[in-house]
């Protein structure tokens, strides 16, 4: 008997290829899928896989996770500090703010945050999590989809008031000036660690992320493993049908893919080539005017209201948050720690500099105040000396002035 293990044989080492049609069918009818398509799941060795194959594996903590929401620590985070501290969970929110719909009364920070599917810009720099480049995107497609019919309300809410983000309806916070104090959600979460603590919080977490990924796919496969031991040949023989299956469906829709990717190229060949003749066609008429109105002396603009100023080629942008690699290393956030203490530490010496400055000034303001009232009541301390003198010398002339009358 041979000592590989049964998941080896029937699905090899590495996560089995699963094709578009079988994406679909597991997330628009899900409990129609064969035990054999369920190993198959099982064994990408990944909790999208166990979602799609496993009904009892759906906990709220999943179906977040399915939804691309943060994890649950985070998540309650961002709830209470863009919606509100009552709230503890997305159907919270629901229930208060949906059927009927009063979104709009939720703040500027509550719709950028469900924009960023219940992120925030700080957290999903720390604890997001990348996609492994060898993920299937199908699958990925089908995970999140099942999820949403899970939770439809949810998904709905989230909808409209990504809606309102998109068009610009949600009104940017008027600050007071204990929000200003208070700061932005991105500063007051930024502001909890120094970065070195934020650096040191996400390598743990990105750690605890990567262990428990390695202990799913050893545990699904184990799992799967056993259940193929105990299978009879009826479930063995399916699982060869759908390897066989698989490899068809794969094909020709990698064949469609390629012929619908050629077809994509020739028509947007054929719509450079038009704009590129519509735009020699209105060029030429703009300069068959322009020398029609030379010869009578009118004058006309150069500017091309056929071109939009752009290049013929490009696609449209993909708005995404999430970081492909870890920002900076442990001894760049503690670089930068220092950096901002010495910047701190530095204002800090200027508003010394500054209070003393002014204590001086003020206190050499006091002391010539002081001085000129020393001065002016010198003066009229004089002053009044002056005019006592001048009043008894008046006062003796009045009396010798008397005494000669008095005599005469």
């Amino acid at each position: 008997m041979s000592d590989t293990p049964l998941t080896d044989q029937y699905f090899g080492t590495t996560p089995p290829a699963i094709s578009k049609a079988l994406c679909k069918k597991a997330w628009e009818h899900n409990e129609d899928l064969t035990r054999a398509e369920r190993w198959l799941f099982l064994c990408q060795g990944t909790e999208n896989g166990q979602f799609l194959a496993d009904a009892a594996a759906r906990s709220d903590e999943q179906i977040n996770y399915a939804l691309g929401r943060p994890p649950p620590f985070v998540l309650l985070e961002n709830i209470q500090m863009t919606v509100g501290d009552k709230y503890t969970s997305v159907a919270d929110v629901v229930h208060d703010f949906w059927n009927p719909d009063r979104t709009a009364d939720l703040k500027f920070y509550a719709h950028q945050c469900v924009w960023l599917v219940w992120w925030t810009l700080h957290t999903a720099a720390i604890y997001s999590r990348d996609t492994p480049e060898d993920e299937c995107p199908s699958l990925n497609d089908a995970v999140g989809r099942l999820a949403i019919k899970l939770r439809p309300e949810e998904w709905a809410m989230e909808e409209a008031m990504r809606d309102r983000w998109v068009k610009n309806e949600v009104e940017l916070p008027s600050l007071t000036r204990e929000d200003r104090a208070r700061g932005d959600v991105l500063t007051r979460q930024q502001a909890s660690k120094s970065h070195e603590g934020w650096w040191v919080a996400g390598d743990e977490w990105h750690k605890e992320c990567d262990a428990r990924e390695k202990a799913l796919r050893k545990s699904l496969r184990a799992q799967v493993n056993e259940e193929l031991r105990n299978a009879d040949e009826t479930d063995l023989a399916a699982v060869r049908v759908l390897q066989a299956q698989m490899a068809a469906e794969i094909a020709q829709e990698t064949a469609q893919a390629e012929a619908d990717k050629a077809l994509e190229g020739k028509k947007e060949r054929e719509e450079k080539a038009r704009k590129r003749l519509d735009r020699e066609a209105a060029r030429g008429e703009r300069e068959a005017k322009k020398n029609r109105g030379a010869a009578v002396g009118e004058v006309d603009s150069d500017v091309d209201e056929d071109d939009d100023g752009g290049s013929d080629s490009g696609s449209p942008i993909v708005f995404s948050f999430r970081p492909t690699t870890r920002p900076w290393t442990r001894e760049d956030a503690a670089r930068q720690d220092r950096r901002e203490m010495e910047e701190k530490n530095a204002q800090e010496q200027d508003l010394e500099d500054e209070r003393r400055r002014e204590e001086e000034a003020e206190a050499k303001e006091k002391e010539r105040l002081k001085e000129e009232v020393a001065a002016t009541t010198a003066t009229r301390v004089k002053v009044g000396e002056t005019e006592v003198d001048r009043h008894s010398e008046d006062a003796g002339e009045g009396k010798e002035e008397q005494e000669r009358k008095t005599e005469g």
